[in-house]
This record gives C-alpha cells, structure tokens and sequence, in this order.
C-alpha cells in the first residue's frame, strides 16, 4: 500500500473482501464462511487473495483441516474488527434505530466512503473530484447511493455548490478515524515484516516544551532509525480539531480540554509554573525583593491575547494602577530569547525551559515572589485510539523525558502523583 499524507486521498482496500476473511477468521473455514457472507466460495477466496495482495502478504494459513490466521493475519484481523465497529457506530450517531447501523454499515463501499471524505475535505465536488480523479458524475452517484442506504441527507447545496451538510461532515470524521485501523494495520504488518512503515503525527502547540518533545523524538528515533516524525505545529483549537479528524495521532503541551468535547482523553506528564525572566546582567538579576512595580518599568515581549503564557503575564498586572509596555508579541520561545539578549525585556518562561533548554543557558529566573501558575502539561489523545507497539514506545519516552531529573516512572493510573513533585518547584 502506498505511503500518504494524512490529508491525502484515504486508501481503502475491498470492504467486502475484508469482510470475508473477518467471516474465515471466525470460521476456520472458506465453506462457512460463504455461507455466512452470502457469497459462492470461489468468491470468498479471491476477494481473500486480493486482501492479501493489498496488505502484500499472507493472511490465512490453508491446511487440509481449514483455514488459520498467520502472524499478521492476527494484526490484521484486530484492526479490521475495530474498523467494523467504527462503521456501525458512526451510522448508529446519525440517528434511527441502533439496531440496524450493522446492517446498514455493511451496506457502505469504500467507493461511497471515500467519495464522502474527500467532499467534506474539500467543501465541494468539484475539488473532491480532482483529487480523487473521479468524474463528477460518479461523486454525485456515490453521494445518492449513500444517502439511500443510511436513510438520512447528508449532503446539502450552497452557494458555492452541493457539499455535506452537518451530519455528512460528522459522518466522514468518524469514518476517517475508522480507517486508520487499516492505516495502523499496514504499519503493524510492515513491522512484522521488518519493513520501516512506522510513523507518528504529533500535534505541537506553539509554548509546549519543545525540548522535552525534541528529546523523546530523538530518542524514539534511536529506537526506530527507519520510522518517520511529523511534528505539526498550530494552536491548542485547531490542534484538537486535526486530533479529531485524525490529521494528527496526539497532542503534546498545555491541556484544556473543552468540557463539551468527550471524545479524547488527557494524561498529565508534569505541572509546571511560570516564571519572570531576563538575561543573565539584567538589573533585576541581583535583587531579592522584586516586587509587581518593579516589574512594571521594563518592556516585556509576551505571546498574544488568548495564549495561556499571555493570561498568565495579564494576571501578574490586572490590580497595578500602572501597565508595563508591551514591545514585541511573538509566540515564539527562540525568537523572544534573541530580542531579549541584548536588552532588558522580560519575559515568562516555565521553570522546566530555564532548567532544561539550552536555548535559556544565557537567561536567569528573577527573584520574583508570586508564583505564577499554569495549566498541566500532558499527552492528549483520541478516547478509543489503540496505538502501534511504535507509537507506545513513543508515548512512554515522552513520559520519562516529562520527568523531573532524579524521580522514578509514574505508576500506571497515577499521572498526579509525579506532577506534583514538580509543581513544588513553584513554590
């Protein structure tokens, strides 16, 4: 199977061919099986050998007493189950009766899926058109075709054209994330095969700490020399977003989950606290008794308004009569640190970026007495997401790089546990 971007055209192997060797997977049997699909045995064993042929490898051991699940027949066959189960719950979210979104999920191809996917990708048939070098004609036809099977309108005309509606974007999200399972398959089978197919899409926000993630990547990579990293940058809104239409495989940094989203889970790593700081020389450098006025007569470089590193500098000065001046916005750690090398601008930066980042090493936390809290650092991850044995690892590097220097890996269920020997640094 080819390799592909995470906004590229899905690939999608035979939805009835899977289901067929789900059907000998659970019989043993290429008989059975037929009769359980409704399909001649023939048909069974070729729609197989064209699953195999995709996956570029055996799935089923034929013997004389039956047919056995290989090594990677196994993965396979993990993925394709969670990939069933997806289907029938993204139908089942549209509404009606519960009872027959398996029925009506084993309706769907992959040529109606996709065509689905691409036009809420691409907010019009025409677009979607192009990139799956398809005709119009044939978008418009799978569109009917889905429409009448599960019963519901899921595509509506606008201005600009027809396009889906509500329900057909939530649809496609949900069908997208159930056909990572094959994504993940393909990985989990190359590994078996000592191919190098691994790869993890992290989601970075902009003040997360850079130098923690840099650390775990290098070291899942020393793990993993042939897998491959993509680090997206973007805020904590549209980070989520791509987390859950499955652009991206986790988010790192700053947690804060909105109360009304309930399909991704949060793992803290570490808390941590802000600090004021400025060059090493700075004339607050040598002083013990900084106070908020004195705070106030030097220019600051902060990120923008709706940043939680810039609440934070806002909550430092929201009862002085007096506001410090603001010479420079930027959300960038190393671009704040070049503007503040040579001049007496301050900042804030956590305690774990002046104690770890080489990019602080001619920097100093100053002397100031309030601590200045801030959010939990963390893993944020889809609810139902089943990492690759890769993807694991990583997340268990990010975790014992998150540690503070000295202490032992957090036991399983108590994440607070290890956070809070670093929020004591703030105090």
């Amino acid at each position: 199977m080819p390799e592909r971007g995470r906004t590229e055209p899905l690939p999608m192997p035979n939805l009835r061919g899977l289901r067929a060797f789900d059907a000998v997977a659970q019989c043993n049997s290429v008989s059975q099986a037929a009769e359980l699909v409704c399909v001649s045995q023939p048909a069974v064993t070729q729609s197989i050998a064209k699953v195999e042929a995709w996956f570029g490898c055996p799935l089923l051991d034929r013997r004389s007493t039956g047919s056995y699940l290989t090594d990677a027949g196994r993965l396979v066959l993990r993925r394709v189950e969670r990939l069933f189960a997806e289907m029938n719950a993204s139908v089942a979210a549209l509404g009606g009766d519960v009872s027959a979104a398996p029925r009506i999920a084993s309706m769907l191809t992959a040529s109606q899926i996709r065509s689905l996917i691409e036009v809420a990708r691409a907010h019009s048939f025409d677009e979607a058109s192009k990139r799956l070098l398809v005709s119009r004609t044939a978008l418009h036809r799978n569109a009917r075709e889905l429409e009448k099977i599960v019963g519901k309108t899921i595509y509506e005309r606008t201005a600009a054209g027809m396009t889906t509606n509500p329900a057909g974007r939530e649809l496609a999200r949900r069908l997208v994330l159930a056909f990572s399972e094959i994504e993940a398959a393909v990985q989990e089978v190359g590994a078996l095969r000592g191919e190098a197919r691994s790869r993890i899409v992290i989601g970075s926000q902009p003040l997360a700490a850079g130098h923690v993630l840099a650390l775990a990547v290098n070291d899942f990579l020393h793990a993993y020399p042939a897998a491959t990293v993509e680090i997206v940058d973007g805020s904590y809104v549209s980070l989520l977003s791509r987390l859950r239409h499955g652009e991206v495989d986790l988010m790192f940094g700053p947690m804060k989950c909105p109360a009304n989203i309930d399909d991704v889970t949060e793992e803290v790593l570490y808390r941590d606290c802000y600090r004021v700081v400025a060059r090493c020389g700075h004339p607050l450098a040598c002083r013990d008794d900084i106070a908020t006025a004195d705070l106030v007569e030097f220019d600051w470089i902060v990120p923008h308004v709706g940043t939680q590193r810039r609440a934070a500098f806002d909550r430092i000065f929201e009862n002085t009569a007096k506001k410090p001046q603001i010479s420079v916005n930027a959300s960038s750690i190393a671009i704040q640190l070049s503007l503040m090398r040579n001049s007496d601008r301050l900042t804030l930066l956590t305690s774990r970026e002046i104690a770890d980042d080489p990019q602080t090493a001619d920097f100093e936390a100053l002397n100031y007495g309030l601590s200045i809290s801030r959010p939990p650092d963390g893993i944020t991850a889809r609810a139902n997401w089943v990492p690759t044995a890769p993807q694991a690892r990583f997340m268990e590097l990010l975790r014992d790089r998150s540690r503070p220097p000295g202490t032992q890996p957090m036991p399983p269920g108590e994440p607070e546990a290890a956070a809070a020997e670093m929020a004591q640094t703030c105090n």
